[in-house]
């Protein structure tokens, strides 16, 4: 008898989520007991800080074999993803291999495509059959299998799952390295959309959130009525908006597609889906919202007028100030695989007297576009690391969390800011106290944060933005000094240019003998991070010499002869 799996329903609770969550970064929380209420619930410490997401290539390869479980957790596809699924049922009749292959949490739009070992099922697969299943509640089992499999019956319809049943021809022919990988390239789950009242397929970040929020089968069961449908009208919209990157054709600002892994906790998986918008959850008023991070005009004033006592503040420090910044991502253009989306500042890292480097993961994110423009936004962030904390008057509950505030106030020197209103801040946590007075954290905001035009304007030598480092940029302008220090010998001293591709780490240099016999054999010594060399060659004999550049991973670059 095969394999067989019955279906998993996600385990739902109601456990609230509180408070406040920037998506990819990692947040500090602090619960904010307020006479017995949470004005704004957990709220961050950081804006920009290394996130714990887990091992990125692991979930990369993982997510595109073929797992074999009978109890593995169920994901959940937003969006458009590639995945290769778990196999919960197998068996064999006639020369022909039956499968069974859970793909998602259901009810999902639809399959686009399928591959065998990496490339597009056809003809050269041999005969095949895919019995498609969306994960409807009604959903019947396989026809397939129930008349091939006396043991295979109505009650296996795997309700509520999305899966597909396949069966292959399985011969050496078609595949000589035995049984195939299987991927299919899915629209995943229907969500509901608040601004339509309709339950469809959507790859908007804010949807995804909300669905994940209220789905009682594989996220949090929380009631719809806890949840401020219009903040999430307001974060959906400027999700869809169509934006130009670096004169990229208009595309939505974010989008959502990636895999939920149910079984990691409901903070990660919600700092995962924030990621891919910069997103910022409250709990506030009783209601949860969402807040996308971007331009905000300031809606209060702090001043003496209603800020009482003493300061903290914090001016930051390298630990989370970066001119480097990585972002893990999976590429949708390079078959979903992982990819590295990089944003340096050269000149920065000048200012600094070292490179502050981070990496960050954004799993949601399919596109280099958009993973380098949360990137660049998150590294703009970074240099922007002001934190302060003050008691100010009752008055001081007209904000909530994620409001913009002008505090305007002699102490620190912020009263000539901004033509006397006053700098910038984010508000991060709002604490009612007993005796009525309230306790701020805000972090420093500034509107050139959210320029992403600097990737164009800023010249190249300012900003390196690198796609990925599968390409090493080559050292130029090679030389040969020698000297003859002998009638016999000379030295030579070759000299070159540095690449600048900041993720070089040595130089390899080679040469071989030319005259007065000429060596086909190439000689290479690898040397650390320099621009010159030394070798001693006999009087009369000639050499060629080449140099080329090595990445961090190994990537080199072309020769320069």
């Amino acid at each position: 008898m095969g394999m067989m799996m019955a279906a998993i329903s996600g385990a739902a609770t109601t456990t609230a989520v509180t408070g406040m969550v920037i998506g990819g970064v990692t947040i500090t929380a602090t619960t904010a007991a307020v006479i017995g209420a949470v004005v704004s619930g957990i709220v961050g410490s950081a804006l920009i800080s290394k996130p714990s997401i887990g091992n990125f290539n692991a979930q990369a390869s993982s997510i595109l074999i073929n797992k074999q479980s009978n109890t593995a957790p169920i994901p959940v596809i937003y969006g458009t993803r590639r995945v290769g699924g778990t196999v919960v049922f197998m068996d064999t009749l006639n020369q022909k291999l039956f499968l069974n292959i859970l793909i998602s949490e259901g009810e999902i739009d639809s399959y686009l495509a399928f591959y065998f070992n990496n490339e597009l099922a056809s003809s050269k697969h041999a005969p095949f059959f895919i019995d498609r299943f969306f994960g409807t509640e009604t959903q019947q089992a396989s026809s397939k299998l129930t008349k091939a499999f006396d043991y295979y019956n109505d009650t296996h319809r795997l309700a509520g799952t999305a899966y597909l049943a396949f069966s292959i021809d399985f011969n050496h022919e078609a595949f000589p390295a035995g049984r195939p990988v299987i991927n299919t390239l899915v629209k995943g789950v229907k969500i509901f959309d608040p601004r339509t009242s309709t339950i469809e397929w959507a790859d908007n970040p804010a949807l995804c959130v909300r669905d994940y929020l209220t789905n009682s089968r594989y996220g949090r069961g929380i009631d719809p009525s806890l949840i401020d449908d219009t903040s999430f009208i307001l974060a959906a919209n400027y999700c869809d908006e169509e934006v130009s990157y670096n004169g990229v054709d208009l595309i939505k600002r974010y989008t959502c597609n990636g895999v939920v892994e149910t079984q990691n906790s409901s903070l990660d998986i919600i700092k995962q889906l924030l990621s891919s918008c910069r997103g910022l959850l409250i709990f506030s008023g009783g209601l949860y919202k969402i807040i996308i991070d971007k331009p905000e005009m300031a809606v209060f004033t702090f001043s003496e007028d209603n800020i009482i006592g003493g300061w903290k503040i914090n001016l930051g420090s390298k630990n989370k100030q970066f001119n480097r910044m990585r972002a893990n991502f999976f590429n949708s253009s390079k078959e979903y695989q992982t990819d590295i989306a990089i944003v340096d500042y050269p000149l920065l890292r000048e200012t600094d007297g070292s490179l502050l480097e981070i990496m960050n993961d954004l799993p949601f994110t399919s596109d280099i576009v958009r993973a380098k423009a949360i990137t660049t936004l998150n590294l703009n962030q970074s240099r922007h690391p002001i934190t302060c904390e003050f008691t100010s008057t009752i008055e001081a509950l007209r904000v909530e969390v994620g409001d913009v505030v002008y505090i305007n106030h002699a102490t620190p020197g912020w009263d000539t800011h901004n033509s006397g209103l006053g700098k910038k801040f984010r508000i991060i946590r709002v604490t009612l106290q007993n005796n009525e007075e309230v306790r701020i954290l805000a972090n420093e905001y500034a509107d050139e944060v959210y320029d992403l035009d600097v990737i164009e304007t800023i010249e190249h030598s300012e900003l390196v933005v690198i796609d990925d480092m599968s390409v090493c940029l080559p050292p130029t302008n090679l030389s040969i000094r020698t000297i003859n220090v002998e009638r016999s010998a000379t030295y030579c001293y070759p000299s070159w240019t540095k690449s600048v591709d900041p993720f070089v780490v040595e130089y390899e240099v080679s040469y071989k003998k030319y005259l007065p016999i000429t060596l086909d054999g190439w000689i290479q010594v690898k040397i650390p991070i320099a621009d010159t060399w030394s070798f001693f060659i006999p009087r009369g004999h000639s050499h060629e010499f080449r140099v080329r550049a090595i990445n961090s991973i190994g990537v080199a670059s072309a020769w320069l002869e």
